[in-house]
């Protein structure tokens, strides 16, 4: 992780030479709009992967780093995906203070759903890439690179096509001269020692391509195979790819010679994160390539992909028995997930149970070694049991798998599933529902509120039953702990909901004798017999003024520019969101930092000049010292500094200083 966030912090400078209005250097927090960019890296040796992210602006050729501090977004992100960040320009790319989607596409808790790929042939090229020193050539040929794509009996296309019952395929001849599209090598100017530049190898490769006459625009997946990973000694990868795929994406293969790899980083392509194992069912994935039951775990074997990462692509929608969504206990029979529905099946190829106490679901499973790419014997004539949150880039994990007779139990829910019968070309289960006594969902909207002694403010509090079907309704009593100096009422004391229904209640709070600051009011939402939940309504009180700017100086620049810079006043509230630029007494513009260019002036006019700061709360500082200046001529008031043009700089109360700026 280190060596190769270093090469992009090394690389920043040169992106910033072309890109120079992408981004600037602050020390406070600017708006930067782009594409989102993910890179998955994917070891040999099953240690954890890393995900690197870059925002991609005016069709860069390398995305800027975003750099978050434990601050991401908990909602899945993948490649494509137009956002806006808040943050600050740095050497090292954007240190990121918030990042939110730039069109209006999250599901109530904040995921957001990637909808399915389309059924059309998916269109890729692959290019072999030879360094100065190490050739891709040497290890792999042609054919052989064809074959693991396209036409070996087991090939990227092939497991696409069953995991996707033929509604995706990765057709090998987009262009249309008769052969697959796989072309190289392309010699780039590198050696593979020397660092672990990959976004340099591709676009040095599609240059080479693109010189050659190929047609780059065709293809969504552009796909590098590269020398193998101990040949890159600065990288130590065996793979990598775009988490999701915006107008196109990219993969990287260094290990050329397993075809489970090209699959492996083309899934991540197509917005799939790992296939994990997460046996103690507690919500930590123990190993995230653990589930070798499909090709995004770390098995070099070739087996379709698991259940949840079929729903996750929306590819039972077409068969919608193919999919139940449980409910209600029973006996359920299960085809295998193996056999494609439009052949014909029995009954059920998945359950989709859910897992009330963390908003996720199971998916119960039967697996068979059947076709080129059944499962392995550690899962066929099996139920596999996934735990998934139903959407979005995020791994899956594998719980528990059943053979006969055996039985997985969630206590905490109240969930049993038993297999009854595996080992031929159905199988059955019994899912069973207790009544588990869950604590309810509980939020509170808006969270934070700013308002003033004398002000009301209402709070949303959203209240969800979590139990299971065949629990009773729950009442539920609502209990507010207020901070000093305010009062408030709810306007219910108590809700009753069925399982799973929700409801909302006001909370009205009002501030009588609060000081400046946040004060935080905590609510409980409890029943007898069940686990509490809270929740935080802030209100937050700003009635202080900032402190007034200090020390403006202006200069005159290209004649009728005057420029004013200040020194940044200070909040401790809510801090500084603006600042008032006042010329002759009259608001002239708003702000976001402490410098300004007025560019509406004329040669010859005096002009005075005063700053004032606004805060969060919209109270305005006392301002700045007042400073006058004829464009062309002499400042006054304090401040000063270099005039170019021939305009006269300030110096002190007078203003004294002659310009050094050359008359033309």
């Amino acid at each position: 992780m280190i060596r190769i966030s270093q090469n992009f912090f090394r690389l920043f400078i040169a992106i910033t030479l072309l890109f120079g209005s992408a981004i600037s250097y602050a020390s406070h927090s600017e708006q930067y709009a782009g594409e989102l960019e993910i890179i998955q890296i994917d070891y040999p040796d099953e240690r954890p992967s890393e995900l690197i992210y870059g925002l991609r602006v005016a069709n860069s050729r390398r995305p800027i780093p975003l750099v978050f501090n434990n601050n991401k977004p908990d909602f899945p992100l993948t490649s494509g995906q137009q956002v806006r960040v808040h943050g600050r320009g740095l050497a090292k790319g954007i240190e990121v203070d918030s990042l939110v989607l730039a069109v209006d596409g999250t599901n109530p808790d904040g995921t957001t759903t990637v909808e399915a790929v389309t059924t059309e042939a998916q269109r890729a090229i692959v290019m072999m890439v030879d360094f100065q020193d190490v050739k891709a050539s040497s290890r792999y040929s042609i054919s052989q690179i064809t074959g693991q794509m396209y036409t070996n009996t087991r090939s990227v296309d092939g497991v696409m096509r069953a995991s996707s019952y033929n509604q995706i395929s990765f057709e090998p001849d987009t262009d249309g001269d008769g052969a697959a599209d796989v072309f190289g090598p392309f010699n780039i100017n590198f050696n593979a020692g020397d660092s672990c530049d990959y976004y340099g190898w591709a676009n040095a490769a599609e240059n080479a391509a693109t010189a050659s006459g190929i047609d780059l625009s065709l293809y969504k997946y552009r796909v590098f195979v590269l020398p193998r990973y101990n040949d890159l000694p600065r990288c130590g990868w065996a793979g990598l790819g775009n988490l999701g795929c915006g107008s196109f994406c990219r993969s990287w293969i260094a290990e050329g010679e397993s075809g489970m790899v090209y699959a492996h980083e083309l899934g991540h392509n197509i917005s799939w994160h790992h296939s994990g194992v997460d046996p103690e069912n507690d919500g930590t994935v123990n190993n995230e390539y653990g589930d070798y039951s499909g090709i995004m775990g770390s098995n070099r074997s070739w087996h379709q992909v698991n259940a949840p990462h079929r729903d996750q692509l929306n590819w039972f929608a077409p068969y919608p028995d193919s999919l139940v969504n449980v409910v209600d206990g029973g006996v359920y029979d299960l085809s295998a997930l193996e056999i494609d529905p439009a052949t014909g099946t029995t009954g059920a190829q998945v359950l989709k149970i859910a897992k009330p106490d963390s908003n996720d679901f199971y998916y119960v499973s039967y697996r068979r070694a059947s076709g080129s790419f059944g499962a392995s014997t550690t899962y066929a004539d099996k139920i596999s049991i996934h735990r998934y949150r139903g959407s979005g880039a995020v791994v899956t994990s594998l719980v528990k798998v059943l053979g006969q007779d055996g039985v997985f139990t969630d206590n905490a829910n109240g969930i049993t599933i038993a297999a009854l019968s595996v080992g031929t070309a159905n199988a059955s289960v019994q899912v069973s529902f207790e009544c588990a006594n869950l604590s309810p969902t509980v939020s509170m909207s808006p969270a934070s509120q700013l308002g003033a002694n004398g002000t009301t403010l209402n709070y949303t509090v959203n209240i969800t039953n979590r139990d299971a079907s065949n629990c009773g309704n729950g009442t539920f009593s609502l209990n507010g702990a207020l901070a000093a100096g305010f009062s408030g009422n709810f306007s219910a004391s108590s809700v009753t909901l069925a399982p799973g229904a929700s409801t909302t209640v006001n909370w009205a709070i009002t501030a009588n004798s609060a000081s400046d600051g946040n004060h935080n009011h905590s609510l409980t939402v409890s029943e007898a017999g069940r686990p509490s939940s809270s929740a935080t309504a802030t209100y937050q009180i700003d009635a202080t003024a900032p402190s007034a700017p200090g020390n403006l100086s202006a200069s005159v620049k290209r004649k009728t520019q005057v420029v004013l810079s200040w020194n940044a006043s200070t909040d401790n509230a809510t801090g500084i969101s603006q600042y008032r630029i006042l010329r002759d007494g009259a608001l002239i513009a708003t702000h976001g930092s402490n410098g300004y260019t007025d560019r509406n002036t004329v040669s010859g006019a005096t002009h005075s000049y005063q700053i004032e700061a606004v805060d969060g709360a919209g109270n305005i500082s006392a301002g700045s010292n007042v400073i006058s200046i004829t464009v062309g001529g002499k400042t006054t008031g304090g401040g000063g500094g270099d005039t170019t043009d021939g305009g006269t700089g300030g110096g002190g109360n007078k203003g004294g200083g002659k310009g050094g700026g050359k008359k033309k």
